[in-house]
């Protein structure tokens, strides 16, 4: 397995997609990145791997149809649960000693509600993620924790009088995370019907789906949604929606990796 394989395999692209948004959102709206907000972000990065990598372990039924090329031999599902817990543990036992107790709760709550969202449950293996809105609700739950509000707990200890102005401004990371989370499931179309998800493509079909994305993806656009400036990440919704368009014809993994690189790019070629 080449070092580009085992990065895709084990959702890297993803993870890469997290950290650019948290360097982005640092830089832009918070205007500062010194060493401790740079370690938070690797921190939050790190939860997010472990989200991804948590989630593969238990997804092989699906992985067998979707993508088979990401099936996991018994020594890399071994090698997967010990990376997923190291990049749960190290990450937490680095805010333990920064002393930020602010950023313990949510830390923990997002592993929490992961790992519930993941895991299967009682003798017929119920999963959260089975539920229509399950994916991109605990995907834009997770965007809006790692990439807005760790970056403002850490300098901010009570941010949440701004929370409403907050959620305003997020609206476009929700919807964007909830387009590209569509997306992702019409590439897994197969394997959620063979495993019983109901995904909002399974629902609806994959045309009425990416239309529904390029719909989200212009109204995110809108200028009301921007503060006064230039914000070239507006382009980020563009580029979900041309991805979109041509969602709907049978698409191979390659196309998907795309639609993520695709958005780390065009985040990290708009830093100052």
């Amino acid at each position: 397995m080449t070092l580009l394989n085992a990065f895709f395999k084990f959702r890297g692209d993803i993870v890469l997609l997290f950290a650019a948004a948290y360097l982005d959102f640092s830089v832009k709206f918070l205007r500062r990145l010194d060493a401790r907000q740079a370690m938070l972000g690797a921190c939050f990065a790190s939860l997010a791997a472990f989200v991804y990598l948590f989630n593969k372990l238990h997804d092989s039924r699906e992985d067998a149809v979707n993508t088979p090329e990401n099936c996991l031999t018994a020594r890399q599902w071994k090698i997967l649960a010990c990376a997923s817990a190291l990049a749960f543990m190290a990450p937490l036992a680095y805010l333990f000693r920064l002393g930020l107790p602010r950023l313990w709760g949510p830390y923990l709550g997002l592993g929490a509600l992961n790992i519930l969202y993941s895991l299967p449950l009682g003798e017929n293996r119920w999963r959260l993620k089975k539920f229509p809105l399950s994916k991109a609700g605990v995907t834009m739950l997770n965007g809006f924790w790692i990439i807005v509000m760790a970056p403002i707990l850490a300098w901010h200890p009570f941010p949440w009088r701004g929370l409403p102005r907050i959620l305003l401004g997020s609206i476009p990371l929700f919807l964007i995370i909830f387009g590209t989370a569509v997306l992702l499931d019409i590439r897994d179309m197969e394997g959620d019907r063979d495993s019983g998800n109901r995904t909002i493509p399974l629902i609806m079909g994959a045309g009425p789906a990416a239309g529904m994305v390029c719909l989200l993806m212009l109204a995110a656009c809108l200028p009301v949604f921007w503060p006064a400036g230039r914000h070239p990440e507006r382009g980020l919704p563009l580029i979900v929606a041309a991805f979109a368009l041509g969602a709907p014809a049978a698409r191979g993994s390659l196309y998907y990796h795309g639609l993520i690189l695709a958005q780390c790019a065009a985040l990290l070629l708009c830093l100052p």
